[in-house]
């Protein structure tokens, strides 16, 4: 059995939309917060991580929304944490409805452990690191698969701003939701809610770097938006919507 850790919560405003739903990248900070939470309790805090060398990277996540959370509703929020395969590890965090037991939403998390001091991913823990996480993923998983991208046009410039960075000192892996979700049409986002997003997480953005994004519909897909981001030449992020 995976790791299991929940919580209950209630959907505060502001962290919904005009439509009373809740957005993407508040979803996902939720998604981030008891990720962290599950790995402090396990002993994975700061300091060990700081005496291992290591980090934790997100690399892609898939978020599938069957039901928006709403204002003021009551959510219970459970995360199930499996083990490394192929240098990889998968945590799958669910939303239910605390009342009905309605399964709101789900994210689909892959993440990378990094060693600090060479920037290298490892590919099994360091000495003293003392990894709790053992279940062999694949038991539950979203497609990563991703549509072919269409034609893009410029979204400008955008810059990894004091309100956007973290602790880490970069822009913060959900606010790369936010940041495609504010591109996305007006009109289109009033009459539908967003149904699936994948996030590919290529290089990080440091503090005060700014970055083009461009955006568009992907191949064949007409209810589907493809974004990129990229600062001299290279990939931060690639991100695909669905209405």
């Amino acid at each position: 059995m995976p790791l299991v850790y929940q919580d209950t919560f209630k959907v505060y405003q502001f962290e919904c939309d005009p439509w009373d739903r809740m957005t993407p990248g508040a979803i996902l900070r939720r998604v981030q917060e008891i990720g962290t939470q599950h790995c402090e309790q396990l002993g994975l805090t700061e300091e060990h991580y700081q005496a291992t060398h290591t980090v934790f990277l997100l690399s892609r996540i898939s978020l599938e929304i069957y039901n928006a959370p709403t204002t003021l509703q009551e959510v219970r929020i459970e995360t199930r944490a499996y083990g490394m395969h192929r240098a990889v590890f998968q945590r799958v965090t669910s939303m239910y409805n605390a009342q009905t037991g309605e399964k709101l939403c789900e994210a689909d998390s892959r993440w990378v452990l990094v060693d600090t001091n060479t920037r290298r991913i490892l590919r099994r823990e360091p000495e003293g690191f003392n990894n709790p996480f053992t279940e062999a993923p694949g038991q539950e998983e979203h497609s990563m698969e991703a549509p072919k991208p269409g034609e893009v046009q410029s979204f400008g410039t955008r810059t990894a701003s004091y309100m956007l960075c973290d602790r880490n000192g970069h822009l913060n892996n959900t606010r790369y939701a936010d940041l495609v979700c504010d591109c996305l049409p007006l009109q289109e986002l009033a009459q539908n809610q967003i149904k699936k997003m994948l996030l590919f997480y290529k290089a990080e953005i440091p503090l005060g770097k700014s970055f083009s994004l461009y955006g568009g519909k992907a191949e064949g897909e007409p209810s589907t938006y493809y974004f990129v981001a990229e600062e001299n030449g290279r990939k931060n992020f690639e991100a695909f919507v669905t209405l």
